[in-house]
C-alpha cells in the first residue's frame, strides 16, 4: 500500500459500508461483499475520500492476511492493487515495466545473456545462465495470458518439468498462475536447459531451478539492460516485461 493510502483517524470516523443487515445477505461471503463494494464504486464513484481510503486499507489488510494464491487472486481480480477508473468502471493499471516489449528487444535480451554465458567472465557466467533461464521462462509463461507473478516462476522446482511419453511427444512444464496451474508444451532445448540449471548442487535451494537470490538476478538483469541501452527508447524493462507476449514492430507503449 502506498503511503498516500494510509490514513489515521478516530475509529468511529474510519468506516466504509458494512455487510448488509438484510436477512438475505446476513451470510454474505467476503468475495460477495467485495463484489458489492466494487459495484457501488462503479455506480456511485469512490465516495468520500475517507471512505475510499478506508476501503483501500481494508483491501491491503486482506492481501497481507490471505496467503493462499486463489484468495489473493479473487481480491486482485475485483480490486486490483494498481487501479484506475474509466467511464465508471474499475480498470487494472499496468506498471510501466509490465507493458510488452517488441520481439526484437526480447530476442536481443536472450542473445545478450547467451553471449555472456558463453564468452563472459567465469565469475559472471552463472548469473547470466540464471537470467537467461528466467527470461526464457517468462516468455514461455506469457503464452498463458492469465495473471502470473514473477515470484511464482522463480520458486519453480525441477518436478514441474515433465518428459514426453514417447520420442514424438514434447516435454511439458506445469506453470502456476493466479487461479491455478496450467501445463504447457515446451521445446526439448528449454526443458534440458532448465533441468541443467536445477541440477547444480546448492544446498539452500534444493530442487529449485533458480539458485541465486531473486534480488541478485534483478541486479544482473538491470546491468545487462543498461549495457544494451534500451531504456531511453523503450522505457523501464525488467523480467516482468517478458510476462506479456512481445509485440511486432519497434514501438512500446509508455505511460506518462
Amino acid at each position: 500500500m502506498e503511503k498516500s493510502d494510509a490514513y489515521y483517524e478516530p475509529f468511529r470516523d474510519f468506516e466504509f459500508e458494512k455487510p448488509s443487515k438484510d436477512e438475505t445477505l446476513k451470510d454474505e461471503t467476503l468475495v460477495a461483499f467485495l463484489k458489492r463494494m466494487a459495484n457501488l464504486v462503479q455506480k456511485e464513484g469512490t465516495g468520500s475520500r475517507l471512505h475510499w481510503r478506508a476501503l483501500k486499507c481494508f483491501l491491503s489488510y486482506l492481501r497481507g492476511l490471505r496467503k493462499e494464491k486463489e484468495g489473493l487472486a479473487f481480491i486482485e481480480h475485483i480490486f486490483p492493487v494498481e487501479m484506475g477508473f474509466i467511464r465508471g468502471r474499475i480498470i487494472r493499471k499496468l506498471r510501466a515495466e509490465e507493458h510488452p516489449i517488441p520481439k526484437s528487444v526480447a530476442a536481443s535480451i536472450l542473445e545478450g545473456f547467451a553471449h555472456a554465458l558463453r564468452f563472459g567472465r567465469s565469475n559472471a557466467q552463472e548469473g547470466a545462465a540464471e537470467c537467461l533461464g528466467l527470461s526464457w521462462l517468462c516468455l514461455t509463461a506469457s503464452r498463458i495470458r492469465y495473471p502470473i507473478q514473477l515470484q511464482q516462476l522463480y520458486q519453480l522446482e525441477i518436478a514441474a518439468i515433465l518428459p514426453g511419453n514417447n520420442l514424438n511427444e514434447l516435454p511439458t512444464i506445469v506453470l502456476p498462475y493466479s487461479f491455478g496451474e496450467m501445463r504447457l508444451p515446451i521445446s526439448n532445448c528449454l526443458a534440458n536447459y532448465l533441468t541443467a540449471l536445477a541440477g547444480r548442487p546448492y544446498q539452500k535451494r534444493g530442487e529449485k531451478i533458480f539458485k541465486k537470490h531473486l534480488k541478485k538476478l534483478h541486479d544482473i538483469y538491470g546491468k545487462a539492460i543498461s549495457a544494451l541501452d534500451f531504456t531511453k527508447k523503450y522505457g523501464k524493462i525488467t523480467f516482468s516485461s517478458l510476462l506479456k507476449s512481445p509485440t511486432d514492430g519497434d514501438y512500446r507503449y509508455q505511460p506518462k
